[in-house]
């Protein structure tokens, strides 16, 4: 397993919590420029170059992030975060999808089964 380097101590820990969500999304977005710099194996020759791991952000903020209005107020917010609001966005257009096809009224059911 790959060696913390951010999260080192519970009182690391705990200091890293009571962070500003702007304060995290910018340091992991340093960590993840950092990370991809160490993937270029002419740069970083000598296996077992550890990347960084990134600072939590709680579930409750990608919550938020995930609210177009707030999410807007970021100018920086790292790729790994991205990903998981694109699959928040793919699951609620499926779950519209679905919606819009489930509300249809039994005359337009009727309708459509001519």
């Amino acid at each position: 397993p790959c060696l913390c380097r951010t999260h080192i101590s519970r009182a690391v820990t705990k200091a890293l919590k009571v962070w500003s969500l702007v304060a995290k999304l910018e340091k992991n977005c340093q960590i993840e420029d950092e990370n991809t710099r160490r993937d270029d194996l002419a740069a970083y020759p000598d296996p077992g170059s550890e990347a960084a791991s990134f600072i939590t952000i709680d579930d409750e903020d990608i919550q938020a992030l995930h609210t177009p209005s707030f999410a807007d107020k970021f100018p920086e917010i790292p790729m790994f975060i991205q990903k998981i609001l694109a699959s928040f966005e793919a699951k609620d257009s499926n779950m519209k999808k679905r919606d819009t096809n489930n509300a249809k009224l039994p005359s337009d059911m009727a309708r459509e089964a001519k």
